[in-house]
């Protein structure tokens, strides 16, 4: 009897470690299923947050492309009337029937006299932070090919500042368009740079924020500043050729 003893005690023990063994890899299971079901529910999650912001940019483009529908339709009805074409459009009309030295007189410029500069290159940006780092990679790209880069805030000037960005569009070799923002001051100036027969080159991160009529141009796209810098000195090493 007292060689059994002994071998119930190491047999009793021996079931007491098992049994914290077992408990230890069952702890250890469940913790693995409860990690490996959060990530599961996590990743799901991702999923469904990436189609949502997909579907949102889908219903925004087909809001977007409604909206500039209902805008053609609108003016294809006021077309169909020449009388009421030419109420609305009567500010269009008489510009188009005086001469461009008009526009200029208006504004106190003597064309002939303001003197072009090979080396300037002025830039049309929406004055707004977001948009600071595009211009910084513009004016760098122009600073690479020693050109001097402006645009219509750097300089304070007294009466009109219309005034002043028309004098330096004339002046101006290039211009650079940033159409990101679809600021009107922007779309206006561009306008004026075209009435002028100027070297434009047009700038937009993508091609979802620009207008329709100007979607068939030429247009710099980038992803980021450095491939802005690059794109905007391969252009105007162009523009300058051929200019």
């Amino acid at each position: 009897m007292g060689y059994i003893q002994p071998s119930i005690d190491i047999i009793y023990h021996w079931g007491c470690v098992m049994n914290e063994s077992w408990l230890y890899i069952l702890a250890i299971t469940f913790l693995g299923a409860a990690l490996s079901f959060m990530a599961v529910i996590s990743y799901t999650l991702l999923i469904r947050e990436r189609e949502k912001s997909k579907r949102d940019n889908i219903m925004l483009d087909l809001f977007r492309e409604g909206m500039e529908r209902q805008v053609y339709n609108l003016n294809s009805k006021i077309l169909e009337e020449a009388n009421r074409f030419k109420d609305v459009n009567h500010l269009i009309l008489e510009a188009s029937e005086s001469r461009e030295d008009d526009f200029y007189k208006k504004l106190g410029i003597e064309k002939n006299i303001v003197k072009p500069e090979k080396d300037l290159v002025f830039v049309l940006t929406p004055f707004h932070p977001d948009f600071e780092q595009r211009y910084k990679a513009i004016s760098d790209a122009c600073l690479d090919l020693r050109l001097k880069c402006e645009r219509g805030d750097e300089v304070q000037t007294r009466g009109s500042i219309l005034r002043y960005i028309v004098n330096r569009l004339i002046s101006a070799r290039v211009v650079v368009a940033v159409l990101d923002g679809r600021s009107p001051n922007v779309y206006y100036e561009l306008g004026l740079a075209h009435m002028m027969n100027k070297k434009v080159l047009l700038i937009a991160k993508s091609p979802k924020g620009v207008p329709v009529d100007l979607r068939g141009e030429q247009i710099i796209m980038f992803d980021d500043m450095e491939s802005l810098r690059s794109a905007v000195a391969e252009n105007l090493k162009s523009a300058l050729i051929s200019n």
